[in-house]
């Protein structure tokens, strides 16, 4: 019998470790030594928005890191995630109640020659009882351990989220730049126009023109000013757009922005492939709840398992109250539960926490990939972006240059007005093309610097939230 007994334990002890969980999974890709286009190095992307030496921007970054709504949710989140953590804890504690009840009962009954009788009864209890169950196979613990690994993972959600947000603001921000920029390239151009129309009207009145010339030209003034509408239209979406970033009404003003487009700081170091998946909290979220799917592997396992349990009760009862803490009543126990059979239930469980890891290692190794397909799309985008910017400038000298000469030969009676509206419209054109060029080539490098990604998250602390706030206040701080 003691060897049986022995046996028995051995093999149950051997079911409770036969799951090894892995807390640092590898992705299920293999990762390139280099980036194609990346400059090697450590990683250099923290905070780097403030490369662009733009005190508003930064003004309005942290703005939106307070006040941004989404991420107002996000920490919302984690104290979800933190709450079932501790739920999962508690489980390691004894289960402690307390009772006190109160029953009544009348009986009435025949007792043969004694006649019809009746008998009341009053019951009073009082008592404390716990039930706790032993950790004997660590299957509380894997319950934690997963719980704890879900916390991380949704702190990492939040984290990615704020690179997200911020990416996004200053994507806006430069756009609206772009705008202002281009509101006042067109202004500039309006007025280049009417110059031009009043020399051909100028031309006109003394014979040396045609009614065709005054009337394309004054066409060309119009064509400009007709771009307007749709400039400040778009100026007042992003300007909305930017407001609801920083989690305020879309008419309210949040910013003064500037017209002019910053330089591109120096590209920032990519490091290796490695270092970026290191370096990204979306695939340290992907890659924790592989670890957390691990963990109810080896739960799921361990509740195929007896459990054990110890139950502690003592209390008082009495027929009458005065009697109650005369009479009392304890009770110790201890009970071992095995399943024997449940349909499948525990082994079915089993069977799809296992498919669930499958599936999320499958989800790991996809966000790594977009991952390093970010860091070479957005290095590869940038660069040709910058050759297209030559190339636009290039054009932009060349016509420049024709239109001074056509304008020259104009003025001298050897042309006539075609050669110059044509390379004023050219030269015109190309000067909006090439303002949107140069914030493109900022919004690809706003995508480097996210895809990077970076470890400035990790000092995110929790704003204030928003509707405790008093609405005087908040309306001063939109000021």
């Amino acid at each position: 019998m003691k060897t049986r007994l022995s046996l028995a334990l051995a093999t149950l002890f051997a079911l409770s470790c036969i799951h090894t969980v892995h807390e640092d999974p590898r992705p299920p890709v293999t990762l390139p030594e280099a980036f194609a286009q990346g400059s090697g190095g450590e990683v250099g992307a923290d905070r780097w928005w403030e490369a662009f030496q733009d005190p508003e921007l930064n003004r309005i970054v942290e703005k939106a890191l307070e006040g941004n709504l989404e991420m107002f949710g996000a920490w919302a989140r984690i104290d979800q995630a933190n709450a079932i953590a501790i739920q999962a804890r508690s489980a390691w504690y004894p289960n402690l109640s307390a009772n006190a009840d109160y029953g009544y009962n009348r009986s009435v009954f025949f007792a043969g020659d004694l006649g019809k009788l009746e008998q009341e009864t009053h019951n009073y209890n009082l008592g404390l009882g716990m039930s706790y169950e032993v950790d004997i196979w660590g299957k509380i613990k894997s319950m934690v351990d997963a719980s704890d690994r879900d916390v991380e993972a949704t702190r990492q959600d939040l984290e990615s989220m704020a690179m997200t947000l911020v990416a996004q603001v200053t994507e806006v921000w430069f756009s609206l730049v772009e705008m202002e920029a281009q509101m006042d390239l067109l202004q500039r151009q309006i007025e280049i126009n009417r110059t031009y129309r009043d020399l051909v009207e100028a031309r006109f009145g003394q014979g040396m023109a045609t009614a065709l010339d005054v009337f394309q030209q004054r066409q060309q003034v119009e064509a400009v000013r007709a771009q307007m509408p749709q400039v400040e239209a778009g100026l007042h979406v992003l300007r909305h757009q930017l407001a609801v970033l920083l989690g305020k009404p879309p008419s309210e003003k949040v910013a003064h922005v500037s017209k002019i487009l910053p330089v591109p700081p120096p590209l920032p170091t990519t490091g290796l492939p490695a270092d970026v998946i290191g370096n990204r909290p979306d695939v340290k979220s992907a890659q924790l709840r592989v670890v957390s799917t691990d963990h109810r592997i080896g739960m799921a396992k361990k509740d195929m398992l007896p459990s054990f349990r110890l139950n502690f009760n003592v209390g008082f009862t009495a027929q009458d109250i005065t009697q109650l803490f005369d009479n009392w009543i304890f009770g110790l126990g201890a009970g071992l539960l095995a399943p024997l059979l449940d349909g499948g239930r525990r082994l079915a469980e089993v069977d799809r926490v296992i498919a669930q890891r499958l599936e999320l290692i499958g989800r790991y190794g996809q966000v790594v990939l977009n991952a390093l397909k970010e860091v070479e799309d957005a290095l590869v985008q940038e660069r040709k972006q910058l050759e297209y910017l030559e190339g636009l400038q290039g054009q932009l000298d060349v016509v420049r240059s024709a239109l001074e000469v056509a304008r020259d030969r104009y003025a001298g009676g050897l042309i006539d007005y075609l050669p110059v509206l044509t390379a004023l419209q050219s030269v015109q054109a190309i000067e909006r093309s090439e303002l949107t060029a140069r914030r493109q080539a900022l919004s690809y490098r706003i995508q480097l610097c996210r895809a990077i990604g970076g470890d400035w998250t990790g000092e995110l602390e929790r704003p204030e939230p928003p509707y405790e706030k008093d609405p005087a206040e908040q309306a001063g701080e939109g000021q």
